[in-house]
């Protein structure tokens, strides 16, 4: 198997980030989240990250490279190394205005299943973590994840991430255990064709993962 290399995004790649999260979630929430995989949708979303990765000192974007150069999966992990003041909370969980508020109930049980499992602990958390179609079953997936429980280790602090299904697995070997297990009809969210997903919350203590 080729040597994949785990490293921060720049500015100049950053477009890279939603061009790969787009295409890799083509069913469930995280489809409904994103959105598709055009010109318009990727411009819109590279924008946020570049804001994100300016103004939010917590955040990084992470990719992983294969010996060509080319961007194969990529991660957003958020630190919170200090905990959080019950104030950042408040702020960190305000409900966003760029979606439907029929979106509600999700970021709803997203932050509530947050705020509650962590509360105002350090932790590291998973964000999103996406491998490009054509790039499976390559180990760049279980590279980014273990950037950031490596991290966690070496402080001590747990891991936190909402996995779908097919993540599960891979989230479990890396030592992430499920606390909340939510369905999610997405007719209820104008997009039947999408069927029902189901939501994982999982939890990783320190020094657990499997090598």
């Amino acid at each position: 198997m080729a040597s994949l290399e785990v490293s921060a995004f720049t500015t100049s790649d950053l477009s890279q980030f939603p061009t790969i999260t787009t295409l890799a979630f083509q069913s469930g929430l995280g489809h409904l989240l994103t959105g598709p995989a055009t010109p318009e949708n990727i411009d819109t979303l590279t924008k946020k990250c570049v804001e994100a990765a300016k103004s939010d000192p917590h955040v990084r974007f992470m990719k992983a490279t294969d010996p060509s150069g080319q961007i194969v999966a990529c991660a957003k992990w958020f630190i919170y190394a200090d905990g959080n003041t019950e104030e950042e909370l408040d702020e960190m969980f305000k409900m966003p205005t760029t979606y439907p508020k029929t979106w509600d109930p999700i970021f709803m049980y997203l932050n509530t299943s947050r705020r509650e499992t962590m509360g105002r602990r350090p932790y590291y958390f998973l964000s999103i973590l996406a491998t490009h179609p054509d790039h499976h079953r390559k180990g760049a997936g279980g590279k980014l994840v273990k950037w950031g429980t490596d991290l966690a280790d070496e402080q001590g602090i747990e891991c936190y991430l909402e996995a779908s299904i097919e993540g599960r697995p891979l989230y479990e070997r890396l030592g992430f255990r499920v606390v909340k297990e939510v369905p999610f009809k997405l007719e209820d969210f104008g997009r039947p064709d999408l069927g029902t997903d189901v939501n994982c919350i999982m939890v990783r203590e320190p020094s657990l993962g499997k090598q």
